[in-house]
């Protein structure tokens, strides 16, 4: 089983097109980074933007699509 198939496995899906575990998350659809720093990564969607809290937070993987962020993740906040 891949790291991809097995974060889907014990994921929670926040809403759609993100999921949060325990040492990160991935946003789907996303339109680029916003702002980023270890404490906060927010992002851009197609209809606002979501905002990643925590700790020593960092993107371990930007593709077209998608945002995996790695580290503990605390909050996850939308705004309009």
């Amino acid at each position: 089983m891949s790291f991809r198939e097995d974060i889907k496995q014990i994921g929670i899906d926040v809403a759609a097109g993100v999921h949060v575990w325990r040492d990160g998350c991935v946003v789907e659809g996303h339109r680029g980074l916003l702002e980023y720093a270890p404490e906060q990564i927010k992002v851009r969607r197609k209809k606002g933007s979501v905002a990643i809290r925590g700790q020593m937070l960092s993107v371990a993987c930007l593709t077209r699509d998608e945002v995996w962020i790695r580290g503990r993740v605390d909050t996850v906040c939308w705004y309009d």
